[in-house]
Parts: structure tokens; sequence; C-alpha cells
């Protein structure tokens, strides 16, 4: 997969968080494209994560910050998705 990634146009990934970490398969992925890297093959690439976890306040906050570091030394550009629920998700007054 990793020798895919120059060629994709962007790059989403999906991953777990484990102890307000990144899983451990997905950091070595990262670590195994160091080559990548050295070559800038993914400098200014587009790309976005999603995370999930088993809890509320499972660590998603936590990992998504230094996923983000990670995809900074690889020099891709982080492309936020958002929300889409607008407005309406910070509204208080109901349950």
């Amino acid at each position: 997969m990793a020798a895919k990634l120059p060629t994709a146009d962007g790059i989403l990934f999906g991953f777990p968080t484990r102890d307000s970490c990144m899983a451990v398969p997905m950091k070595s992925f990262f670590d195994s494209i160091g080559q990548l890297w050295q070559k800038q093959k993914l400098a200014g690439k587009p790309d976005g994560f999603f995370i999930s976890s088993g809890t509320q306040g499972g660590g998603q906050e936590t990992t998504t910050w230094t996923t983000i570091t990670q995809l900074a030394l690889y020099e891709i550009f982080f492309v936020s998705i958002l929300y889409t629920f607008g407005a309406g998700m910070f509204k208080v007054d109901t349950i």
C-alpha cells in the first residue's frame, strides 16, 4: 500500500485510538514510509483522517493532535473534514 501513496491524488486514513494515541499498526505504517519522506514523495499531498474509539472521551482529541504532527513531519497537507451540522450542533437548550 505504501508504494501507491505517491500516485494518489489525496489520502484519507481511518484508524482506532488506543490509550489516547495512534494505534500501533498505524504508527508502524507511518514509520515504514520513511523512504517516501526522504525523497519528498508525499510533500504537499492533501490528506485527511478519521479516528474512532470505543468510549466517549476515549482520546480522540489527543490522537488527532498527535496525528497532525505525524503528517507535518512527512510534509503532507492536512485537510480538515470539518463538522457538517453547522450551528445546530452547538445548541445547549435541549439534551
